[in-house]
């Protein structure tokens, strides 16, 4: 199991976020995308790799591609990568504890020049009120992220400001995000550096519940398929139940 230096940490505490440099095995990334990818083939008969079959689902029937992500997206397909950056979820929240919120973990998909699933900037920590801390972790699955296929941008140092009030970015379609967007972040990302960093298959970026960072459109040709892990040391939110959008 990997685990991050003392000025690591530091930089952490500092920034509100940390890239973590081949912190996940790439054998392992490579067996969990082959585990998603059979999902996908057993539940809809299609032939075709994983990119395939995403994109043919999301423009011919995106309600199934809906059900099947939501399906896949399960702790227990996850479990090799959670355990390797375990030693250092303890690390960053400094406890001897941890576990994923609401028992979930997941992953993000970024399909090519597609506006819908794009998240404005935002705190994690409005989105998952009653638990506190949260560590987020994203790592690529299917292929190295960069600025050209929308690579998570973060505004450095701003989890200094705490948890913010937000305005309510809806959601353009029943398919799409809703974004709940800082209040006067114009002037924030102004006193803020902003950071997109790239990161190749073994790599994971980490940031805290206070951290503004955003999403970005992917106008690459290709699919970018980015797992997820939400952790805390709070031991009641395995419960967790994620809000609905109009309770946000």
């Amino acid at each position: 199991m990997k685990t991050i230096t003392k000025e690591e940490i530091n930089i952490f505490q500092e920034n509100g976020a940390l890239v973590v440099r081949n912190a996940i095995p790439k054998e392992l990334i490579e067996k969990l995308f082959k585990n998603l990818e059979d999902e996908y083939v057993l539940q809809t008969s299609l032939k075709g790799g994983f990119e395939d079959i995403v994109i043919f689902l999301n423009k011919t029937n995106p309600e199934k591609l809906y059900k099947i992500h939501t399906s896949t997206s399960r702790r227990e397909i996850f479990l090799s990568i959670e355990k390797e950056l375990s030693s250092i979820f303890l690390q960053l929240l400094d406890s001897d504890f941890y576990d994923l919120v609401a028992n979930q973990a997941g992953y993000l998909l970024g399909l090519p020049r597609d506006k819908r699933l794009v998240y404005n900037w935002h705190q994690e920590c409005n989105y998952m009120k009653s638990v506190r801390p949260i560590i987020t972790a994203q790592y690529p699955i299917n292929t190295n992220t960069n600025p050209n296929n929308g690579a998570m941008s973060f505004l450095s140092k701003s989890s200094s400001l705490g948890e913010l009030k937000y305005n309510k970015q809806y959601k353009e379609n029943a398919n799409g995000y809703t974004s709940l967007v800082p209040v006067e972040i114009d002037k924030i990302k102004t006193d803020f550096q902003e950071e997109q960093p790239s990161l190749s298959i073994g790599d994971c970026l980490f940031f805290d519940e206070y951290c503004i960072h955003k999403s970005n459109f992917n106008s690459s040709n290709h699919l970018r398929t980015t797992g997820i892990f939400r952790v805390t040391s709070q031991k009641s939110a395995r419960s967790f139940v994620p809000y609905k959008d109009e309770d946000l």
